[in-house]
């Protein structure tokens, strides 16, 4: 019991304090219960009912808010996308690119590349920056060189990684199996992981 709190209150008559309930009731949502009852017996006798219906809001209320702060804190906004949301456009006749992400100069940096089944996206090369495809569908069968040789693909299912380094000369992409949807990167050199690094050094 804190005294010097309830000799403080007790120095206040009924007859002051009885016409401004809100502050005991906001004694009453400190826990202060015990102190008002016996600082003001007459007061909280006669208006028992009405203290207790106070206490029991202030304690719904209290309760929702700390709900609400809690769930606004802890849900993080976040924005989702799937490969149909983004403009395409037709490249080589037979693929389709959507830009993802710019650069600083406003080129694509990350991109979504699409080849429907049964079409050969032609031999070609990267001039500048590597390039870092990973294979969302497919198979894609992947070939390096300047003619289409099936005999020269390699078969990459889902979740495989490409390197394409730049001014390495052409290669060719071919849907034999289904739809290919890919992700690219373009990527500076020497931001690659070792085990990477170590397979374009040697």
């Amino acid at each position: 019991m804190n005294h010097n709190l309830l000799k403080s209150l007790n120095s206040f008559s009924v007859r002051h304090l009885a016409g401004t309930t809100n502050t005991i009731f906001t004694l009453l949502s400190h826990g202060t219960v015990d102190i008002c009852m016996r600082a003001f017996p007459t007061f909280c006798r006669a208006n028992i009912t009405k203290i207790k219906e106070e206490v029991f809001m202030k304690k719904i209320v209290l309760s929702a808010l700390c709900i609400l702060g809690f769930h606004s804190a802890a849900m993080a906004e976040t924005y989702t996308f799937t490969p149909d949301d983004f403009t395409y456009k037709t490249v080589h006749d037979v693929a389709k690119i959507a830009p993802v992400v710019l650069d600083e100069a406003g080129k694509p940096k990350t991109v979504f590349l699409k080849i429907p089944k049964g079409n050969i996206l032609p031999p070609h090369g990267v001039e500048k920056g590597y390039r870092v495809f990973t294979v969302i569908s497919g198979p894609v069968f992947w070939g390096d060189g300047d003619v289409v040789d099936p005999a020269k693909e390699k078969r990459l299912p889902a979740g495989s990684v490409i390197v394409v380094p730049p001014m390495k000369g052409h290669h060719w992409v071919a849907a034999r199996e289904g739809d290919i949807l890919m992700q690219g990167v373009v990527v500076p050199d020497k931001t690659f992981v070792p085990a990477i690094a170590n397979k374009i050094a040697n």
